[in-house]
């Protein structure tokens, strides 16, 4: 009986004696759905308040997805969000209704209108602008019930609002704003600037 199993064995090992070796299995990371479908856009220091960066991501259906950039200063240091409250400026946002198959109505929000107000348990307040002209399609209700999102998940689940603009307005909505390189050699620059000052 040994020596049936080792024959087997020897013949396992002269099936192919002078074959090369396999080439070590590489796994290739794929990009995650955002970075497939989205083209990323930046604006930094949203309403002239530093380092309140926000993203602009373009889907390919043409809706605007806006949150808060990776550079945000909710990012910096141990934030903890209390609360996201949707009700500002005199409106409650979530009281937004949009109707039909096109999407129709919606609040109309200019570049600098208030999506939400973001507050910290050490006091500070954020108010993220829309960033961009267009009609409020969603807001993230999630954010209501577990504000962390914003910081866990700030490109996927803590988004803040889902924006329709008239595709003719697009390139010029986009024209402004940074691209992902400009982006991260802009903000580099800023913080090397800080550093050194």
């Amino acid at each position: 009986m040994a020596d049936q199993d080792d024959t087997v064995d020897q013949d396992a090992l002269d099936f192919a004696p002078d074959s090369p070796p396999l080439p070590p299995i590489q796994f290739t990371r794929f990009p995650s759905v955002v970075d497939r479908y989205y083209q990323h856009h930046f604006q930094l220091d949203v309403g002239g308040n530093f380092g309140e960066d926000q993203y602009i991501n373009l889907h390919s259906n043409k809706l605007i997805v806006v949150g808060l950039a990776p550079s945000h200063v909710l990012f910096s240091g141990n934030a903890e969000i209390t609360s996201v409250n949707f009700n500002v400026d005199n409106q409650d946002r979530m009281s937004n209704a949009v109707r039909g198959k096109r999407k129709k109505g919606g609040f109309y929000l200019e570049p600098h209108s208030t999506l939400c107000e973001i507050t910290c348990a050490d006091g500070r307040v954020f108010r993220p602008k829309s960033v961009v002209r267009g009609h409020l399609l969603e807001l993230n209700e999630r954010l209501i019930a577990n504000p962390r999102l914003l910081l866990e998940r700030p490109k996927a689940e803590g988004y803040l609002a889902i924006l329709k603009l008239r595709h003719e307005n697009i390139p010029a909505a986009l024209e402004p704003l940074l691209t992902t390189e400009q982006y991260q050699d802009k903000r580099m620059a800023t913080q090397s600037a800080m550093v050194i000052t």
